[in-house]
């Protein structure tokens, strides 16, 4: 089967459309320095744009997915995560969080970590805990001051 070239569909001084197939095509606006994948529904998919800052890449879709064989890496100067129902962080092997500065958790639930061994560690300074109800702690022995 041989390959058809896209169909110029429209072409002005600040605008290339090119169709790609009978449910996507290609707009280029030279005005806005950007490149979208449209539908035929003229749903905007993917947009590249070109900025003083540099490249920009934004999709719209209903599912996305990024599989690759060895290692993923993302790194900026802010990475912001956000889901509205759940996030889920699997990992069949460790999990290692290494941070420089502060980390803060806010749960409006419950908290709770599960794990064969606990171990809490203050490297300077005090182990702080606090409730503001009863504090509980249940064990067969509960050791104090004990190695």
């Amino acid at each position: 089967m041989k390959n058809k070239s896209p169909i110029i569909l429209e072409k002005t001084n600040s605008l290339d459309i090119l169709k790609l197939n009978n449910l996507s095509h290609v707009r280029v606006d030279h005005l806005k320095e950007e490149v979208q994948l449209v539908d035929s529904n003229n749903t905007v998919h993917l947009v590249i744009t070109f900025t003083e800052n540099g490249l920009e890449l934004t999709i719209n879709a209903k599912n996305l997915k990024i599989n690759v064989s060895e290692q993923l890496s993302l790194s900026g100067e802010e990475i912001n995560i956000h889901a509205s129902k759940k996030l889920s962080l699997i990992s069949d092997g460790n999990l290692i969080s290494e941070i420089d500065g502060s980390m803060v958790t806010h749960v409006r639930g419950d908290n709770e970590n599960i794990a064969r061994i606990q171990k809490v560690t203050s490297t300077l300074g005090n182990i702080e805990m606090k409730a503001n109800d009863n504090f509980k702690v249940e064990g067969e022995r509960v050791l104090l001051n004990c190695d």
